[in-house]
């Protein structure tokens, strides 16, 4: 592990960063090149400040849990509770080329958007038809320290031409589903049957995109 990442407080990670005046200093091509990003920490009754972050540890953090509460310490100084908002990378070599972080209220809870996961084996593949996400990713909504890493969508039962809806989804305790009850999020084609883009093996994707306070 990179050694600046490191477990924070209540196992939020610790991410450690160097202050950066906006406009000044070397321009974010050369920061890149000496492997750091250029970044920004804004939230609802603070000013918004602009630092620099190592390379490695944030494709770390973005490894390990890309929605999970991160202690951000700038220059030594009191860790401060965040998120990850949005990650900005070269549409070629996916380099990242800057980050955005959301400060947050522990006690408040937060939009954000996981991966869903497939758990067993549905019988209507196994009889020759095709596993179908409508999506790979539900918005959520929780207290930051539920946020969970994936979602499981058991597709044990699915046969031929069965669905599994949004509000047939089985949630841990303290979140809340901010999807119509009936909308599709995956189903068994039958064999034959024309498939869409979001045709796929029994896996997720992964998203990564949070608010807080809606």
């Amino acid at each position: 592990m990179p050694n600046n990442v490191e477990e924070g407080s209540d196992l939020a990670i610790l991410l450690k960063a160097e202050s950066r005046t906006a406009g000044a200093g070397p321009k974010p091509g050369r920061l890149r090149a000496r492997g750091k990003v250029p970044a920004i920490v804004y939230g609802k009754g603070h000013a918004n400040a602009a630092f620099v972050v190592d390379a490695a540890a944030l494709n770390t953090v973005l490894a390990r849990h890309p929605h999970a509460v991160i202690d951000l310490s700038v220059d030594g100084g009191p860790a401060i509770p965040v998120m990850i908002q949005d990650v900005q990378r070269d549409a070629l070599t996916r380099e990242i080329l800057h980050a955005d972080f959301l400060r947050i209220n522990l006690r408040e809870p937060v939009r954000v958007k996981v991966p869903l996961e497939a758990k067993g084996e549905a019988p209507g593949v196994k009889e020759g038809g095709i596993l179908q996400w409508q999506t790979r990713e539900v918005e959520i909504r929780c207290l930051p320290d539920r946020i969970p890493e994936a979602l499981a969508v058991d597709v044990s039962a699915l046969g031929a031409g069965d669905s599994i809806l949004a509000g047939e989804l089985a949630l841990p305790e303290g979140i809340k589903l901010l999807h119509e009850p009936d909308e599709v999020i995956v189903t068994v084609l039958e064999a034959g049957e024309p498939a869409g883009e979001e045709t796929a093996g029994e896996g997720g994707a992964q998203g990564q995109k949070q608010e807080a306070n809606p």
